[in-house]
């Protein structure tokens, strides 16, 4: 099937194929994966495009982007397997955790960004994996994956006031007051409480 799509509907590539991205069992959560795979794929190859480009252009070395699970994919053959470098972004922190800290035990690691803010925990040094594969918008996947939940929470989540309670997120409207963005955030409540100096 691949070599007739390859050779009839070239505009197609690149082709998804389930079993390539995981052996596993399960069939709902590999056709799950194929379809998440197949619909990302053609922004990868965009992507690894532009950043081609950069590493042409300044004479870069080979180039390896972060998976989901912590390890590393060559950049060309993300084309092919972009499903794998979503959730680097949890992933990442926990890398970089493990590289910061010596002893780290039992923790929970906090990644608060702009928008939305990734819980990841260690037990006894090591993080949690998903131990069946990740879920991914609200999909069962057989991507494998460090374990990672995200709340719509984050640095510049709108704060709201209804006349009687707080509400912080779930969106964004653009950067904090302090940056002159339009609407508080959690980081003016920061910068109020002299915690940080930016704005």
């Amino acid at each position: 099937m691949e070599e007739l799509v390859t050779r009839k509907f070239p505009e197609l590539l690149p082709v998804t194929l389930g079993h390539r991205l995981s052996g596993r069992l399960n069939f709902p959560r590999r056709i799950t994966t194929a379809v998440l795979n197949a619909s990302i794929a053609k922004i990868q190859a965009k992507f690894v495009s532009m950043v081609q480009e950069v590493k042409d252009r300044y004479n870069l070395g080979r180039i390896y982007l972060l998976k989901a699970d912590g390890g590393g994919i060559d950049m060309k053959v993300s084309i092919t397997r972009p499903i794998e470098t979503i959730l680097s972004g949890p992933a990442a922190s926990l890398m970089a955790t493990m590289a910061l800290v010596e002893e780290i035990g039992d923790a929970v690691v906090l990644d608060i960004g702009g928008t939305t803010t990734e819980i990841s925990l260690f037990y006894r040094g090591e993080p949690l994996t998903e131990r069946d594969g990740a879920e991914i918008a609200g999909f069962a996947t057989l991507v494998p994956a460090l374990f990672s939940r995200s709340l719509g929470l984050g640095g510049d989540s709108a704060v709201n006031y209804d006349g009687h309670k707080v509400s912080i997120g779930p969106w964004r409207e653009g950067p904090p007051v302090a940056l002159g963005g339009p609407r508080v955030t959690p980081t003016d409540a920061v910068v109020a409480l002299g915690a940080a100096n930016i704005g």
